[in-house]
């Protein structure tokens, strides 16, 4: 089965949809652009109406060509200014693309080498210390998050949010040089993957340093120069500042948070941009990939499939390769290349599929779970492919509360396969909904809950941990310690292990 990232499965928990149904879709009948422009617009006006979303804005590609782009909603809840494809959102963590994209030139020009250690292009700035912890680390190993560096380690981050992520504090060359100095890595380099923000922040200033330019100017070098890429940049003008779509983050929707300015930050999260510029950008994303599969073909365009680039998939995503900047996700129809980003509000899409020359750009300045659903809902149309809706924790509790536990087993019963009932109720969101059910005092049908998601992932550990602490919530010892023992049995080292042996202690000393 495809796993969803990190980030999508995160979002699940904010969604407050109405519906509480399978919603399963077969995408046999092509329609016409004009068709799929409208049932594209219907889809996302239901979506905000029932999620109370205040901006949406989309662009779709099919067969190379930019059939539909528009904007839906205003860029706050109090104005009265509407959205358009030209509107600017903040596109978080797809700005690493676009610093995947300055890497790749740079290796082109010679300037940068995949397989050189970062030690080589940061030894001016480091300290002894910190030559040896990242001793051995490639830049390679930096990109494909394969090198240890904690994903917050840049203290950017935390400054952020203490300020509520409307932050206009930048983030100077001498923090993030005190940062990089400070670094402990969380495991040995090429051992596995794990997503981390600040690796790209590093891979940024590296750009920096081997060129004498900064970022921005960099982007605009090798990306959105002799590209209609007006409105893609680091830092706002003052008409720009009055055409961009406020954030208001998904677990406090009414309170607006704005825009943040990351300064050396900007390489894994800071850029802003558009639909229309976007477009521009995934229509030669397209076209230098399509060439790539007709006859190999490089070009800086090409992040994923380098003969240099490790295989290694990501630890959250089995099925996702993670290359410079740039997610590759096989499907049934060909692969599927996308990143996507979250800060705090703003959500973002961009993906395409070069076999079937199609891709689409779908932003919000308020995410959520609704929006990962209307993003598959979009691509099963686009791809001809069928969509399951997953539930949400909002609305597994829903279903429980008025039918119980049978409730959802009558919901899986209506799908024949496996991996389509995984996709309905997928583990995250399970355990989210286990733990909203002990907070409203319905701890029988947590348990209920777990029970159900641990026979649907028998691999899962966190979720024999969440049973083991609603049946040790309930008084039941040696269920408790059956399940927290198989946590352990799956994943000596899963997140809350060292919790779990105590317990187990405690509970047996009983």
């Amino acid at each position: 089965m495809k796993k969803l990232s990190l980030l999508l499965l995160v979002l699940l928990n904010a969604c407050q949809q109405n519906t509480n149904t399978v919603a399963q879709t077969e995408n046999t009948q092509s329609l016409t652009n004009e068709e799929f422009a409208d049932w594209t617009a219907k889809e996302i006006q239901k979506a905000m109406q029932e999620n109370d979303i205040p901006a949406v804005a989309v662009g779709i590609i099919r067969d190379g060509e930019i059939i539909y782009k528009d904007g839906f909603g205003t860029f706050t809840r109090e104005s009265d200014e509407n959205v358009t494809s030209n509107t600017i959102f903040q596109i978080a963590s797809i700005s690493k693309m676009f610093t995947g994209l300055v890497v790749s030139h740079l290796i082109e020009e010679g300037k940068l080498e995949l397989n050189r250690e970062i030690n080589f292009y940061l030894k001016d700035i480091l300290t002894e210390r910190a030559k040896k912890t990242f001793k051995g680390i490639t830049l390679q190993q930096l990109m494909q998050h394969q090198a240890g560096i904690p994903n917050y380690a840049c203290t950017v981050y935390g400054k952020a949010k203490a300020d509520g992520f409307s932050w206009d504090g930048g983030y100077s060359e001498e923090e993030l040089i005190k940062d990089i100095n400070s670094i402990e890595l969380d495991f040995e380099p090429g051992t596995r993957v794990d997503y981390s923000n600040s690796g790209y922040n590093i891979a940024g200033y590296i750009c920096e340093k081997v060129t004498g330019m900064e970022y921005e100017e960099l982007v605009k070098k090798y990306v959105t120069f002799g590209r209609e890429m007006p409105n893609t940049i680091k830092q706002l003008s003052e008409d720009q500042k009055r055409n961009i779509a406020m954030a208001y983050p998904p677990d406090d929707p009414k309170r607006m948070t704005g825009y943040s300015y990351w300064g050396k930050a900007t390489p894994a999260t800071g850029l802003f941009s558009n639909v229309d510029d976007l477009m521009v950008l995934m229509q030669d994303h397209l076209e230098a990939y399509r060439e790539f599969l007709k006859d190999s073909t490089m070009s800086p365009m090409i992040l994923t499939d380098r003969k240099s680039l490790d295989t290694m998939l990501m630890n959250e995503d089995p099925d996702i390769i993670y290359g410079l900047g740039l997610m590759k996700w096989p499907l049934l129809k060909g692969d599927r290349y996308q990143h996507d980003g979250d800060a705090d509000g703003y959500t973002l899409f961009y993906s395409f599929t070069p076999e079937l020359n199609t891709g689409k750009v779908l932003l919000t300045s308020s995410g959520g779970g609704w929006i990962l659903n209307l993003e598959e809902k979009i691509e099963a149309k686009l791809t001809n492919t069928k969509f399951i809706e997953t539930l949400t924790a909002s609305q597994i509790v829903k279903l429980v509360n008025e039918k119980g536990i049978a409730g959802l087993q009558e919901e899986l019963s209506k799908l024949d396969e496996e991996a389509d009932r995984e996709k309905l109720l997928d583990p995250y969101t399970l355990n989210v909904a286990g733990y909203e059910l002990i907070k409203s005092d319905k701890l029988p049908q947590a348990i209920e809950v777990f029970k159900l998601g641990t026979e649907l992932y028998p691999e899962e550990a966190n979720l024999f941990d969440s049973l083991g602490e609603s049946y040790k919530m309930n008084g039941q010892t040696e269920p408790a310690l059956e399940s927290y023992r198989k946590a352990l049995e799956i994943n000596p080292e899963y997140g809350n292990a060292e919790n779990a042996s105590k317990i187990i202690v405690e509970l047996q000393n009983k």
